[in-house]
Protein backbone atom coordinates (compact mmCIF):
# COMPACT_ATOMS: atom_id res chain seq x y z
CA UNK A 1 0.00 0.00 0.00
CA UNK A 2 0.69 3.78 -1.11
CA UNK A 3 0.63 6.57 1.63
CA UNK A 4 0.61 9.85 0.90
CA UNK A 5 2.92 12.00 3.27
CA UNK A 6 4.21 15.10 4.32
CA UNK A 7 8.06 15.21 3.67
CA UNK A 8 10.83 17.69 4.62
CA UNK A 9 9.67 20.93 3.64
CA UNK A 10 12.57 23.72 2.60
CA UNK A 11 15.49 21.09 3.08
CA UNK A 12 18.04 23.69 1.87
CA UNK A 13 17.43 26.33 4.26
CA UNK A 14 17.66 23.60 7.37
CA UNK A 15 21.04 23.81 6.11
CA UNK A 16 21.36 27.38 6.20
CA UNK A 17 18.77 28.80 8.36
CA UNK A 18 18.80 26.91 11.29
CA UNK A 19 16.86 23.70 12.40
CA UNK A 20 13.85 25.81 14.73
CA UNK A 21 13.80 28.47 12.37
CA UNK A 22 12.63 26.41 9.03
CA UNK A 23 10.59 24.05 11.36
CA UNK A 24 8.68 27.64 12.69
CA UNK A 25 8.98 28.80 9.24
CA UNK A 26 6.88 25.61 7.69
CA UNK A 27 4.66 25.28 10.89
CA UNK A 28 1.89 27.94 9.91
CA UNK A 29 2.02 26.31 5.95
CA UNK A 30 1.36 22.73 7.98
CA UNK A 31 -1.52 24.18 9.76
CA UNK A 32 -3.04 25.69 6.51
CA UNK A 33 -3.13 22.34 5.14
CA UNK A 34 -3.62 20.14 8.11
CA UNK A 35 -6.09 17.92 6.37
CA UNK A 36 -3.05 16.87 3.99
CA UNK A 37 -1.25 16.15 6.78
CA UNK A 38 -3.02 13.15 7.15
CA UNK A 39 -2.32 10.03 5.48
CA UNK A 40 -4.39 9.13 2.44
CA UNK A 41 -4.72 5.70 1.15
CA UNK A 42 -6.62 4.24 -1.56
CA UNK A 43 -9.01 7.40 -2.86
CA UNK A 44 -7.41 9.13 -6.32
CA UNK A 45 -9.72 11.67 -6.14
CA UNK A 46 -8.86 12.85 -2.50
CA UNK A 47 -5.03 12.54 -3.09
CA UNK A 48 -5.20 14.89 -6.05
CA UNK A 49 -7.56 17.23 -4.10
CA UNK A 50 -4.51 17.21 -1.52
CA UNK A 51 -1.77 17.59 -3.90
CA UNK A 52 -3.86 20.95 -5.46
CA UNK A 53 -4.17 22.01 -2.31
CA UNK A 54 -0.69 21.44 -0.81
CA UNK A 55 0.43 23.36 -4.26
CA UNK A 56 -1.09 26.55 -2.98
CA UNK A 57 0.47 26.42 0.47
CA UNK A 58 4.12 25.80 -1.49
CA UNK A 59 4.54 22.04 0.12
CA UNK A 60 6.50 19.75 -1.13
CA UNK A 61 4.26 15.71 -1.08
CA UNK A 62 5.15 12.29 -2.77
CA UNK A 63 3.82 9.20 -2.98
CA UNK A 64 6.09 6.54 -1.18
CA UNK A 65 5.53 3.20 0.44
CA UNK A 66 5.87 3.98 4.25
CA UNK A 67 9.48 4.06 5.71
CA UNK A 68 9.39 1.12 8.73
CA UNK A 69 12.73 2.41 10.15
CA UNK A 70 11.87 4.55 13.25
CA UNK A 71 14.29 6.78 15.38
CA UNK A 72 15.65 5.54 18.56
CA UNK A 73 14.83 7.89 21.49
CA UNK A 74 15.85 8.56 24.93
CA UNK A 75 13.62 11.37 26.84
CA UNK A 76 15.58 13.04 29.82
CA UNK A 77 13.62 14.01 32.45
CA UNK A 78 14.63 15.80 36.06
CA UNK A 79 13.72 19.04 37.76
CA UNK A 80 14.82 22.38 36.48
CA UNK A 81 18.45 22.07 37.57
CA UNK A 82 19.02 18.64 37.50
CA UNK A 83 21.64 18.37 35.03
CA UNK A 84 19.73 17.72 31.98
CA UNK A 85 22.04 19.50 29.78
CA UNK A 86 25.28 18.80 31.34
CA UNK A 87 24.81 14.70 31.09
CA UNK A 88 23.19 14.79 27.99
CA UNK A 89 26.31 16.25 26.55
CA UNK A 90 28.12 13.69 27.96
CA UNK A 91 26.34 11.13 26.61
CA UNK A 92 26.26 12.98 23.01
CA UNK A 93 29.89 12.83 23.47
CA UNK A 94 30.38 9.07 24.57
CA UNK A 95 27.78 7.09 23.23
CA UNK A 96 26.74 9.36 20.04
CA UNK A 97 23.56 9.97 20.44
CA UNK A 98 22.48 13.65 19.44
CA UNK A 99 21.21 15.94 22.03
CA UNK A 100 17.82 17.49 21.49
CA UNK A 101 16.87 20.19 23.98
CA UNK A 102 13.52 21.12 23.82
CA UNK A 103 13.87 24.49 25.62
CA UNK A 104 17.00 25.13 23.70
CA UNK A 105 15.19 24.77 20.06
CA UNK A 106 11.82 27.02 21.71
CA UNK A 107 14.60 29.47 23.26
CA UNK A 108 16.10 29.79 19.39
CA UNK A 109 12.64 30.46 17.82
CA UNK A 110 11.89 32.67 20.23
CA UNK A 111 15.34 34.62 19.30
CA UNK A 112 15.23 34.36 15.59
CA UNK A 113 14.17 38.17 14.00
CA UNK A 114 10.45 37.87 12.60
CA UNK A 115 9.01 34.84 14.67
CA UNK A 116 5.89 35.25 15.19
CA UNK A 117 5.60 32.35 18.18
CA UNK A 118 8.50 34.21 19.57
CA UNK A 119 6.34 36.52 21.63
CA UNK A 120 4.41 33.12 22.53
CA UNK A 121 7.22 31.09 23.71
CA UNK A 122 8.81 33.70 25.98
CA UNK A 123 5.29 34.37 27.59
CA UNK A 124 5.01 30.73 28.45
CA UNK A 125 9.07 30.39 29.47
CA UNK A 126 9.49 34.04 31.83
CA UNK A 127 5.86 32.23 33.41
CA UNK A 128 7.85 28.88 33.67
CA UNK A 129 4.71 27.63 31.58
CA UNK A 130 4.34 24.78 28.96
CA UNK A 131 4.34 25.92 24.86
CA UNK A 132 1.66 24.46 23.23
CA UNK A 133 2.61 21.03 21.95
CA UNK A 134 2.22 21.75 18.29
CA UNK A 135 4.88 23.94 18.06
CA UNK A 136 7.73 21.74 20.59
CA UNK A 137 6.71 18.42 18.31
CA UNK A 138 7.41 20.16 15.12
CA UNK A 139 10.84 21.53 16.34
CA UNK A 140 11.62 17.85 17.02
CA UNK A 141 10.49 16.49 14.67
CA UNK A 142 12.34 18.60 12.25
CA UNK A 143 15.98 18.47 14.17
CA UNK A 144 15.65 14.96 14.22
CA UNK A 145 15.05 14.49 10.01
CA UNK A 146 18.15 17.46 9.77
CA UNK A 147 20.08 14.82 11.98
CA UNK A 148 20.02 12.12 9.14
CA UNK A 149 21.43 8.83 9.97
CA UNK A 150 21.58 9.32 14.48
CA UNK A 151 22.48 6.71 16.26
CA UNK A 152 19.62 7.97 18.52
CA UNK A 153 18.47 10.79 20.07
CA UNK A 154 18.22 12.72 23.81
CA UNK A 155 14.87 14.28 23.72
CA UNK A 156 15.74 16.85 27.13
CA UNK A 157 13.29 18.55 28.78
CA UNK A 158 9.86 16.77 27.17
CA UNK A 159 7.06 15.27 27.47
CA UNK A 160 6.76 17.82 30.39
CA UNK A 161 3.02 17.10 31.11
CA UNK A 162 -0.10 15.08 29.55
CA UNK A 163 -0.78 17.28 26.60
CA UNK A 164 2.92 16.81 25.55
CA UNK A 165 2.51 13.45 25.76
CA UNK A 166 -0.40 12.73 24.13
CA UNK A 167 0.81 14.98 21.41
CA UNK A 168 4.05 13.05 21.10
CA UNK A 169 2.33 9.99 20.77
CA UNK A 170 -0.28 11.33 18.45
CA UNK A 171 2.39 12.98 16.10
CA UNK A 172 5.58 10.87 16.43
CA UNK A 173 4.60 7.71 18.91
CA UNK A 174 4.75 5.86 14.98
CA UNK A 175 7.64 7.32 14.41
CA UNK A 176 9.98 6.68 17.52
CA UNK A 177 11.31 3.44 19.49
CA UNK A 178 11.49 4.84 23.18
CA UNK A 179 14.38 2.43 24.56
CA UNK A 180 13.58 4.51 28.33
CA UNK A 181 13.00 7.11 30.34
CA UNK A 182 16.38 8.87 32.10
CA UNK A 183 15.05 10.64 35.27
CA UNK A 184 17.40 12.87 36.62
CA UNK A 185 16.50 12.84 40.46
CA UNK A 186 17.27 15.77 42.63
CA UNK A 187 15.67 17.81 45.51
CA UNK A 188 14.16 20.86 44.53
CA UNK A 189 15.97 23.48 46.88
CA UNK A 190 19.08 22.03 45.60
CA UNK A 191 18.14 22.32 42.14
CA UNK A 192 16.80 26.05 42.47
CA UNK A 193 20.27 27.09 44.01
CA UNK A 194 22.07 25.36 41.12
CA UNK A 195 19.75 27.73 38.79
CA UNK A 196 20.72 30.43 40.36
CA UNK A 197 23.80 30.35 40.52
CA UNK A 198 24.82 29.36 37.05
CA UNK A 199 24.60 32.68 35.41
CA UNK A 200 23.72 31.76 31.98
CA UNK A 201 21.54 34.70 31.36
CA UNK A 202 18.44 33.13 30.94
CA UNK A 203 15.26 35.02 31.55
CA UNK A 204 13.45 32.01 33.81
CA UNK A 205 16.97 32.06 36.03
CA UNK A 206 15.15 34.44 38.87
CA UNK A 207 13.40 33.10 41.79
CA UNK A 208 10.10 34.12 40.76
CA UNK A 209 10.38 32.46 37.67
CA UNK A 210 11.42 29.34 39.50
CA UNK A 211 8.90 28.64 41.65
CA UNK A 212 6.56 28.73 39.21
CA UNK A 213 8.72 26.12 36.91
CA UNK A 214 9.22 24.02 40.27
CA UNK A 215 5.51 24.21 40.55
CA UNK A 216 5.03 22.90 36.85
CA UNK A 217 7.15 20.07 37.37
CA UNK A 218 5.81 18.76 40.41
CA UNK A 219 1.99 18.93 39.64
CA UNK A 220 2.50 18.35 35.64
CA UNK A 221 5.76 16.57 34.59
CA UNK A 222 5.70 14.20 37.98
CA UNK A 223 2.46 12.49 36.86
CA UNK A 224 4.01 11.79 33.32
CA UNK A 225 7.63 9.95 34.88
CA UNK A 226 4.64 7.98 37.08
CA UNK A 227 2.71 7.19 33.85
CA UNK A 228 6.20 5.75 32.29
CA UNK A 229 7.17 3.93 35.82
CA UNK A 230 3.77 1.75 34.90
CA UNK A 231 5.35 0.74 31.73
CA UNK A 232 9.17 0.06 33.53
CA UNK A 233 10.50 2.36 31.04
CA UNK A 234 12.17 5.02 33.91
CA UNK A 235 15.79 4.35 34.77
CA UNK A 236 16.16 6.63 37.91
CA UNK A 237 19.69 7.98 38.43
CA UNK A 238 20.32 10.78 41.27
CA UNK A 239 21.77 13.70 40.58
CA UNK A 240 22.73 15.41 43.66
CA UNK A 241 26.72 13.96 43.12
CA UNK A 242 29.24 16.05 41.23
CA UNK A 243 28.32 15.85 37.24
CA UNK A 244 31.31 12.98 36.64
CA UNK A 245 29.87 10.89 39.33
CA UNK A 246 26.17 10.79 37.97
CA UNK A 247 27.32 10.30 34.44
CA UNK A 248 29.28 7.22 35.52
CA UNK A 249 25.40 5.46 37.09
CA UNK A 250 24.34 6.88 33.22
CA UNK A 251 26.83 5.47 31.26
CA UNK A 252 25.66 2.03 33.09
CA UNK A 253 21.92 2.52 32.11
CA UNK A 254 22.85 3.02 28.36
CA UNK A 255 25.04 -0.12 28.63
CA UNK A 256 22.55 -2.11 30.59
CA UNK A 257 19.60 -0.84 27.71
CA UNK A 258 22.62 -2.23 25.03
CA UNK A 259 24.12 0.91 23.67
CA UNK A 260 28.07 0.39 23.60
CA UNK A 261 29.99 3.92 23.90
CA UNK A 262 32.12 5.38 20.76
CA UNK A 263 35.26 5.49 22.65
CA UNK A 264 37.01 3.13 24.42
Amino acid sequence: MHVLWLLRVGSSSQASGGIASTAMRSLDKVRAASSCCRPICGDNDASQRCFARAARFGLNFSTRTMSTKLHDIVFVLGPPGSGKGTQCALIQENFGFVHLSAGDLLREERQRAGSQFGELIEGHIRNGTIVPVEITCKLLENAMLAAGDAKGFLIDGFPRNRDNLDGWEREMGAKVKLHFVLFLSCPVEVCTQRCLGRQQGRSDDNMDSLKLRAKTYLEQTMPIVDHYKKRDLVRDVSSIASSDKVYEDVAKVFGAAGFSPIHK
